[in-house]
């Protein structure tokens, strides 16, 4: 449609749409999410810091290994 139209639109989720979302995670909860959500915003930036600083440290770059845990032991 073209950017000067303004008109509205309706969207619905058919069947399988539904069962997908009911499978979907929900958002994260607990200690470490609220903790982070009370962080004014220059904690956080210190903390981005920081923890890339860690990530610089430990030198993986492989991706794929995003989801596993790191070793204890090198």
């Amino acid at each position: 449609r073209e950017s000067t139209d303004q008109r509205g639109g309706t969207l619905a989720l058919t069947r399988e749409g539904r069962a997908l979302v009911a499978k979907a995670p929900t958002p994260a909860r607990g200690l470490l999410p609220e903790a982070l959500r009370n962080l004014c915003q220059a904690r956080l930036e210190d903390l981005t810091r920081g923890l890339q600083a860690l990530l610089d440290e430990i030198g993986q770059t492989d991706e794929a290994l995003g989801k596993q845990p790191l070793p204890f032991t090198m």
